[in-house]
């Protein structure tokens, strides 16, 4: 029996693919594990890497190999895999990877004694790349339970440390809105069981220039964080809260900041129409001193950036 299927999504990670690779095969563990590798028809050469391990270690690497890209069709290649044949499941996407060969053997360990808990994952290094800067992403993590929420107000759960039981990812809650996995697993987990950080660094979370995050731009990660957000509000109830509400209105005024920059006025208006209407309370009046205050640091950056000219174009009185 597959005690332990780790599933690892790919899309042109090519420059960091062998350590997420070479980290899933020096396991060492006394139970059977797979590793379930998606590439959503990446353009690089991460799909010749797969075939390369998976013909070297066929009964661990088990390639799902795209020959379209399922992301831009909106599809989500998670649920493209099919069932699960196991009792937990880890995570670690390609751009990331694991450094202690004991690491699934220990979480494994620790669920097995634990029966109360969904979900238990561990610190790691950061290591930012070429075009990132390095920040402390997950801050001091402890020997302690963690909650779903917690989690959402600080970013303490690393994807590629995380292990659960079966039955959480597999009923974790689907919205139309959702436009990422991880912190949705977590609540999930959270609202199902107990959450426990492991405070030894047993992998690395690498800040990429072609991430999530690193490869869209500020405007299209408002959009895609505000309806993130408002899915998270819709189906998990500890988000009703007034600090995700705060957390929410900042993404809001962030967007309504850029767009009002851009002179995109007719999309200002529905952004802000929409923000009036969103589940916390509103505070249009705050608006005006967030821009003032926003702009100037945008501007600041394109000074420190030397993009002098064009910043001395764009200086202008700020009116709403």
């Amino acid at each position: 029996m597959i005690v332990v299927v780790v599933r690892s999504l790919v899309y042109n990670h090519e420059p960091y693919l062998r350590d997420t690779l070479d980290g899933f095969v020096m396991q060492k563990t006394n139970f059977k594990f797979e590793v379930q590798v998606h590439d959503d028809a990446s353009t690089d050469n991460s799909q010749a890497i797969i075939k390369e391990y998976a013909a070297k270690y066929p009964e661990i690497i088990k390639p799902f190999l795209e020959e379209e890209n399922q992301y831009s069709k909106g599809v989500n290649g998670v649920m493209r895999w099919g069932k699960l044949n196991c009792k937990y499941v880890a995570l670690c996407e390609g751009d990331d990877y694991w450094t202690n060969q004991n690491k699934l053997q220990r979480q494994v360990d620790f669920l097995e004694s634990h029966p109360e808990y969904s979900m238990c994952f561990h610190d790691v290094d950061i290591k930012a790349e070429k075009g990132r800067e390095w920040y402390d992403v997950f801050g001091k993590l402890e020997d302690r339970d963690y909650t779903g929420l917690e989690n959402m107000l600080k970013w303490s759960v690393p994807t590629c440390s995380m292990v659960m039981r079966r039955e959480m990812f597999e009923t974790r809650p689907t919205n139309p809105k959702f436009t990422m996995g991880d912190n949705v697993l977590v609540l999930h987990c959270s609202r199902n069981g107990k959450i426990r950080c492991i405070p030894e660094k047993m992998g690395v979370y690498r800040l990429t220039p072609t991430s999530w995050i690193g490869g869209q731009s500020d405007k299209v990660q408002r959009y895609k964080y505000i309806s993130h957000y408002l899915g998270l509000i819709e189906e998990f109830e500890e988000c009703r809260c007034e600090k995700m509400y705060d957390i929410l209105e900042n993404q809001y005024f962030q967007l309504l900041a850029i767009l009002k920059r851009e002179g995109d006025k007719e999309e200002f208006e529905h952004i802000k129409q929409e923000y009036l209407t969103y589940p916390g309370t509103t505070h249009w009046d705050k608006f005006c001193s967030f821009y003032i205050k926003n702009s100037f640091r945008s501007n600041v950056k394109s000074l420190l950036s030397k993009n002098v000219v064009h910043l001395v174009r764009k200086v202008k009185k700020y009116k709403i």
